[in-house]
């Protein structure tokens, strides 16, 4: 199993999503605590990559 994935499995174990238990998240494989960490986060990168354009497009316009 991949470091990463174990420290986000306590991480959501510690604080559970709203609906699951921590054991929901202990049985959960790889792929679907990955999953539900990018859904649970979708929308910050969605306003992060808003920013971001808006961000290029300014500078572009400045120069």
């Amino acid at each position: 199993m991949n470091p990463n994935t174990e420290i986000l499995r306590k991480k959501y174990m510690d604080h559970p999503p709203e609906g699951m238990t921590s054991e929901d998240i202990r049985r959960m494989s790889e792929d679907g605590l990955l999953d539900m960490d990018y859904f649970l986060h979708e929308d910050d990168l969605a306003v992060s990559s808003y920013c971001y354009a808006l961000t290029r497009a300014c500078l572009t316009y400045v120069r």
